[in-house]
């Protein structure tokens, strides 16, 4: 007989699970588009909203093998685990005014220590090697509710939160005391975060890790109702901070609470990829520090109802195109919103001055050292005409109009004269090819070592070490150009021809803006790894045909119709990107429209002085 009861919890469950991404998402957009100033402070501006969802989606088909457990193989997946705990991170180091390191790091190196100890508290009394074999047999301390394990489990937990409270407590100085509050309250929110998910989840053989509905939401929406409370009495910062601080949180607690926690009884012998956040955008670990955002999001936004109360420190500028400015001026002026149109059209032009300036090397002397390059003297005149009629103001809809007119000028003569600075699409394919030849020749030579010691494609299809091969190319190859963005500004292909990766400060790209470029490269890179991974072996190794007459030939003709479509792909990816380079003003591809970035020929990549902010965001 089937219970009413059970079922309606299954189906909710189930469409709850399905809509939580996207509930999600719909927050996190509202956020950053509806409040872009409050959103920018906070940390949750468009470049986190592009990289928490294109480019964690993206990113969810790499992972990256860490090292090798009782016969399994433990990896991270980049969307599902590395994207947050990189972006919690940052947005740690960046909440708290000045960006006091210690902490960043008092919070993870405390929390290391709080998980060596609730790790080996569940794990090492009771574990026994196995009498055969490498396998590793664990078996979990009791967990039965209010029996003895659970408890000394609470007190380890609860350890370090007490501590540097009491230390907040008898501190000397007022900086001491002040770090010391905030690292108690991270601590006591992330271990209320990890309590929730490890009594909430189990770890069920040959599926994963999972989670009971509705228990596993308890801890996410808590961690972010107390952030937004806590923000200010405790933490001594203002209210917006508590969407860095419940982020942060919730995605380490989580993280320590099932994969650390709660994996090792999958680690049984069995020959296996265990993925930490390997769901991708549907593992607890992505969707834990969004749900934690999205409850103190709102409840941020019912504390300052009036409008009155500080979200974050100051906002960083993101980046806006002169003629993104330009649209956006266009449009107030179609809805009859004429005297903001003014002011986002004179913005535009500001923009086009700044980037003059950062690319041909104009003098930095007002905009009148930039526009004085590009000739007429009048072209000054109407600049200067331009910025008093937004600094005094209109609501005559021809002024609005007269203005869009003008901006539109200064606008194409800056593209037209900026255009030759950045890098052309047969450079930038170029370069991306080296890149992948010098990430695929290793991986090709591995991929073949495999396939002649093996012998048969069945059996090496289905094997381990041949799937970590694929999914660490993916995975390394993801980190090469991320590492490569940040540290160098440009690929070993963009170094070879002159190209520089560059933000619009001319300085080397972030590490959000280089997570979010990066992840449309996961492209193609699957499509070499996946594709061309097999197609090698259907070439290297005689695969019988179902239909007799073709013989050991057909593995072979498999192969090179599999080799021809994901040649067939690849030339379709680099297509679309090179469209989308040819159609924007300042040649981006979709990673560069997203995260704000450029590709400079390497004597405009210098980065100048200059006044003010490149750009402000529209």
């Amino acid at each position: 007989m089937i219970d009413p009861g059970t079922l309606t919890a299954d189906i909710t469950a189930t469409v709850l699970s399905a809509l939580l991404p996207w509930i999600l998402w719909l927050l996190l957009f509202l956020c950053a588009w509806e409040r872009p100033e409050e959103a920018r402070s906070a940390g949750f501006g468009r470049r986190t909203f592009w990289l928490l969802l294109p480019a964690a989606l993206l990113a969810s088909i790499a992972n990256t093998p860490l090292l090798t457990w009782a016969g399994s193989v433990l990896a991270m997946n980049a969307g599902g685990a590395l994207i947050p705990l990189l972006l919690s991170a940052l947005l740690l180091y960046h909440a708290v005014p000045g960006r006091n390191p210690r902490l960043l790091a008092g919070f993870f190196l405390g929390g290391a220590a709080v998980t060596a100890a609730l790790f080996g508290l569940l794990f090492l009394p009771v574990g026994t090697f196995a009498a055969a074999g490498p396998a590793v047999g664990w078996f979990f301390a009791p967990t039965v509710p209010g029996g003895a394990a659970n408890w000394l489990l609470l007190a380890v937990a609860f350890s370090l939160p007490l501590f540097l409270g009491a230390g907040a407590a008898f501190a000397t100085s007022e900086g001491s005391r002040l770090l010391a509050r905030r690292l108690a309250g991270l601590s006591l929110l992330t271990v209320l975060a990890l309590l929730a998910t490890y009594f909430s989840s189990s770890a069920v053989p040959n599926q994963g890790i999972e989670s009971t509905f509705p228990a596993y939401l308890a801890g996410p929406l808590g961690v972010g109702v107390l952030a937004a409370l806590l923000a200010r009495p405790l933490f001594h910062l203002p209210r917006g901070t508590a969407l860095s601080l419940a982020y942060a949180s919730a995605t380490v607690g989580v993280l320590v609470g099932a994969d650390v926690l709660r994996e090792p009884p999958l680690y049984n012998g069995t020959a296996a990829i265990l993925s930490i956040g390997g769901a991708g955008i549907g593992d607890l670990v992505y969707l834990t520090g969004l749900l934690a955002v999205g409850a103190a999001f709102l409840v941020v936004i019912l504390l300052n109802r009036d409008g009155q109360g500080s979200w974050g420190t100051a906002p960083t500028p993101e980046p806006a195109t002169p003629q993104g400015l330009w649209r956006e001026a266009l449009r107030l002026h179609a809805q009859g919103r004429y005297q903001e149109a003014l002011v986002r059209a004179e913005a535009s032009t500001r923009a086009a001055g700044k980037q003059l300036e950062r690319l041909t090397g104009a003098p930095p002397e007002g905009q009148e050292g930039a526009w004085a390059a590009l000739g007429p003297a009048w072209l000054e005149v109407d600049r200067r005409n331009l910025a008093h009629l937004a600094s005094v103001g209109s609501d005559d809809p021809r002024e609005s109009a007269r203005a869009l007119l003008a901006a539109r000028l200064f606008v194409d003569r800056a593209s037209s004269t900026v255009r030759s600075r950045f890098a052309s699409v047969p450079s930038r394919s170029a370069a991306f090819a080296i890149d992948l030849a010098v990430l695929t020749t290793p991986a090709v030579l591995v991929w073949t070592l495999l396939i002649l010691r093996s012998g048969s494609s069945s059996r090496l299809l289905t094997g381990l070490p041949f799937s970590v091969a694929v999914f660490g190319y993916l995975g390394f190859g993801f980190l090469y150009f991320l590492v490569c963005d940040t540290v160098w500004g440009s690929s070993i292909g963009k170094q070879l021809l002159g190209l520089r990766v560059r933000d619009r400060a001319l300085a080397r790209p972030g590490l959000v803006p280089a997570l979010v470029r990066s992840a449309p490269k996961l492209l193609p890179l699957s499509l070499l790894g996946e594709g061309g991974a097999v197609s090698l072996v259907l070439l290297l190794t005689p695969t019988p045909s179902p239909l007799g007459p073709l013989g050991p030939n057909f593995g072979f003709a498999t192969g090179l119709l599999l080799l021809g479509a994901t040649g067939v792909g690849l030339l379709l990816v680099g297509l679309v990107s090179a469209v989308t380079i040819l159609s924007t003003s300042e040649r981006q591809r979709i990673g560069d429209l997203w995260a704000g970035t450029w590709v400079l020929r390497a004597e405009a990549a210098t980065e100048r002085p200059a006044q003010g902010a490149p750009g402000r965001a529209g």
